[in-house]
């Protein structure tokens, strides 16, 4: 949950930055689940906000699944830093 919610913070800040680039710059949204009503409203204020500032916003449910939401997030070669989980 705290990765979701850095991912979330660091896609935010990129967006917010202002970079003009060739092309827009697309974040995947990878949700735990869609069935409550919590999450349902967050993403549609992420995807709302991210699109004002010019971003395309890709978002997957996991159904409450971690593997399932793990995979979502690993795209390969897409990730330039390193990221280590906390113990």
């Amino acid at each position: 949950m705290q990765r979701c919610f850095l991912l979330l913070s660091v896609a935010l800040a990129a967006v917010a930055c202002g970079r003009e680039t060739a092309r827009p710059l697309t974040i995947g949204l990878s949700l735990d689940t869609l069935r409550e009503e919590r999450w349902q409203r967050d993403r549609d204020l992420f995807v709302a906000r991210c699109e004002e500032l010019g971003a395309r916003v890709l978002v997957q449910a996991a159904n409450n699944n971690e593997v399932v939401q793990n995979a979502q997030a690993e795209v390969p070669g897409t990730y330039s830093g390193t990221y280590s989980p906390e113990p």
